[in-house]
This record gives C-alpha cells, structure tokens and sequence, in this order.
C-alpha cells in the first residue's frame, strides 16, 4: 500500500540472553499504542523473526518507544523518524 510507514526494532540484549528475549517495546504513534513482545518459537518446530515490526499508517514518525528488557532496564525515546530501522542502546 503506497504512502504507508512501518518501523522495525531490533535489540541486543547482554549475557546468554544476547537476542534480548522476554524485552517489551510499546510506540504510541499519534493516538494509539502497540505493543510488542520479542520472542522465538511460537510454533512447532519454527523460529520467530527477533525483529518487533509494526505498520504506522500514514505516520512519520513514532511518537514514543518505550523498550523494557528482561532484566528490567527500562529506555525511552522520542520522536523517532520512520520509515526505518531502530537500535536502541545495548544493555550494560
């Protein structure tokens, strides 16, 4: 669909959780709010995508990102351009 915007995440967690498993993402895009949870194998016998991908309409942006990660450590940010790709930082 032409004019639409979607944002992918992909986080790096620490330790022998290095694909940050268990993280949570949740973007308010104007009025609404998504959230998002990083797993693997949903299924029998088949690997889910790590990446937390969402659409955003006719967006340009995600209002605000919030990643919770397994341990707790909790980023936010704001204003983040779309259409694209997001890092947020590494844990410690």
């Amino acid at each position: 669909m032409a004019g639409t915007c979607f944002f992918r995440v992909r986080l790096q967690g620490k330790g022998e959780n290095c694909d940050a498993l268990g993280a949570v993402l949740r973007a308010t895009i104007g009025d609404r709010t998504e959230e998002r949870v990083v797993r693997s194998g949903s299924s029998y016998l088949s690997q889910s995508g790590l990446d937390a991908t969402s659409g955003l309409g006719k967006a340009e942006k995600i209002n605000r990102l919030e990643v919770r990660s397994p341990s707790g450590m909790e980023t936010t940010l704001e204003g983040v351009p779309a259409p694209g790709s997001v890092l947020p930082e590494r844990e410690p």
